[in-house]
């Protein structure tokens, strides 16, 4: 496991950088050319109607990670006891 900080983005933050990205790309369907998606996708991201995906996150250096959850169990009351 690495010593080094990771930044954590916001879907906000992730969205702004994308609109960025696009901007300097000069619009939306050239940044979808550079990434090898299309501008409808682009624009669901950053009106929130999607979630980027690999090809949209990769190019701004950023991947998607999951949370991972802890499961527990316990004796429910009605369970026979143990012997």
């Amino acid at each position: 496991m690495s010593n080094r900080a990771v930044r954590t983005y916001t879907m906000q933050d992730v969205r702004r950088l994308v609109a960025q990205a696009a901007a300097k790309a000069g619009s939306l369907r050239a940044y979808g050319r550079l990434t090898g998606t299309t501008a409808a996708y682009l624009s669901d991201v950053l009106h929130e109607r999607r979630e980027p995906g690999p090809k949209i996150l990769a190019p701004l250096g950023l991947e998607k990670i999951e949370p991972r959850y802890e499961i527990r169990y316990r004796r429910s009351a009605l369970s026979p006891k143990e012997s």
